[in-house]
């Protein structure tokens, strides 16, 4: 309902101010709610805004559970308000602030978690339970959407500096010796190995494609010395089995699902109460 404050001045004067209005009133089977505009405006216990929709959605579901009985008591709120508080590592002010600055009193915040809970367990009842999603539809979409895994290459890097005490032809013969047979007095500091993907690899360095694991590329000359390329390992390209995609394609298409059935419910809804806009 309205709200009005009355200020009087004079006997027979009086200046009405509105503070908050309906925006909407729902007749549902055992009650009515009204939804004010303060609560439209109010965020989230989290803190995230929430429109006009997801709020009418909430009272609905609410009702609903009303009707079933599938209200937690008082101390099944507070259990839920203390696990809040443990996961998080709240004090019990932490979790007062939290309210304050989102808009509620403390009696508030603990009716909203509790009617968040009744939410997520209509939810739970009349949508994810409809959610099946079989081995023949998982199979038919991993085999029309194969997911190549492309190679990767672990490589080590080093580079040898130029020497005063000997040319540089002389040195990259050495090198180049040690490169294709691994023997020689050669000393290398090798970089820390990485992973690189196929298509990370730079274009003047796609020789590392053909190369085996444990093969040093012969040496290039840079403005600083002769660069070392090692082939530490290698993966090769790879169909990704069925067995690692098989929970995130069974997630993919459990979504669309998951939307059909959300707003059969919705509907459903809005079908048991009467909704008055103002």
């Amino acid at each position: 309902m309205k709200r009005w404050f009355f200020l009087f001045f004079l006997p027979l004067y009086a200046e009405r101010c509105e503070v908050d209005r309906i925006k909407v009133t729902i007749y549902g089977p055992t009650e009515t709610i009204l939804i004010t505009q303060s609560e439209v405006d109010r965020p989230a216990l989290d803190g995230q805004p929430k429109t006009f929709d997801d709020l009418l959605f909430e009272f609905l579901v609410y009702l609903d559970a009303k009707r079933i009985n599938a209200i937690p008591s008082a101390q099944d709120v507070d259990r839920y308000w203390e696990e809040v508080k443990r996961q998080n590592n709240l004090s019990e002010q932490d979790m007062q602030n939290i309210a304050l600055q989102a808009g509620y009193t403390l009696s508030e915040a603990k009716a909203q978690l509790g009617r968040m809970s009744a939410i997520s367990q209509m939810l739970d009842m009349k949508v994810k339970s409809g959610l099946f999603v079989s081995k023949r539809e998982v199979q038919a979409y991993y085999d029309a959407y194969p997911e190549v895994q492309q190679a990767e290459y672990y490589i080590s890097f080093a580079v040898v500096p130029f020497s005063d005490l000997e040319p540089k032809e002389a040195m990259k013969e050495r090198l180049c010796d040690y490169a294709r047979t691994g023997k020689g007095d050669v000393r290398i500091a090798w970089g820390e190995p990485f992973w690189l993907l196929h298509e990370e690899i730079a274009a003047d360095k796609q020789f590392i494609y053909t190369m085996k694991a444990g093969q040093i590329a012969l040496p290039r000359a840079t403005r600083h010395g002769f660069e070392m390329i090692k082939l530490v390992s290698k993966k090769p390209e790879r169909l990704v089995p069925l067995s690692e995609r098989y929970d995130e394609i069974e997630m993919l298409l459990k979504r669309p699902k998951y939307e059909q059935l959300l707003e059969k419910y919705k509907a459903e809804l809005k079908d048991k109460a009467t909704i008055v806009y103002h």
